[in-house]
């Protein structure tokens, strides 16, 4: 990096940093792919999640800003895309558009509905629409399709429901399902 910046090698070491909760150094190296590439929604909403849980939220917004409208830039061109549309549909439940949010995320639920990561994007997106019943739903189908569990406690989104004893037996039970039996002797 130090001898020739590199798009995909900033990009690995920023997501490297976010998942080790290096949210600095994640910050860091995310700003320096964006600086060669600004066009990857993903990119955007790890650099505002990073800014999330180090207490920056206006740097937060801004990043959740560039990462709308990159998505929505995405969603006319590649409207048979799962992802972009869970993402959209997450974005839109982030800023209280019910319908906007349901329509993508229904339309992510069709395109792929035994995606774990597609499944997640749902129970959060119903979670942030205040609809916690049905987020455990999307949570519990996510978990036994094989989301990891960490991946609820690394989005700052989810505090409130991680925090919710009768939530976290819901999703407890969920992983649980998803552990093999002991082996018997």
């Amino acid at each position: 990096m130090a001898l020739a910046p590199d798009y995909a090698a900033a990009t690995n070491l920023g997501v490297i940093y976010y998942n080790e909760k290096r949210y600095a150094e994640a910050v860091a190296k995310t700003e320096q792919a964006l600086r060669i590439n600004d066009k990857d929604f993903r990119l955007w909403n790890n650099l505002a999640i990073a800014y999330e849980w180090l207490g920056q939220p206006e740097k937060a917004r801004r990043a959740r800003d560039q990462e709308l409208a990159r998505l929505e830039q995405l969603a006319p061109l590649r409207h048979d895309d799962a992802e972009v549309q869970a993402n959209l549909g997450v974005m839109y439940s982030q800023l209280h558009q019910r319908d906007k949010a349901r329509t993508h995320m229904e339309a992510a639920l069709v395109l792929s509905p035994d995606n774990a990561d597609i499944l997640g994007k749902a129970g959060e997106a119903y979670e942030n629409l205040g609809e916690r019943s049905l987020a455990l739903t999307y949570f519990r189908k996510a978990l036994q399709k094989g989301l990891n569990f960490e991946d609820l406690e690394t989005n700052p989104d989810l505090r409130s429901l991680l925090s919710d004893p009768n939530a976290r037996r819901v999703l407890n039970r969920a992983l649980e399902s998803t552990q093999p039996p002991p082996a018997s002797r």
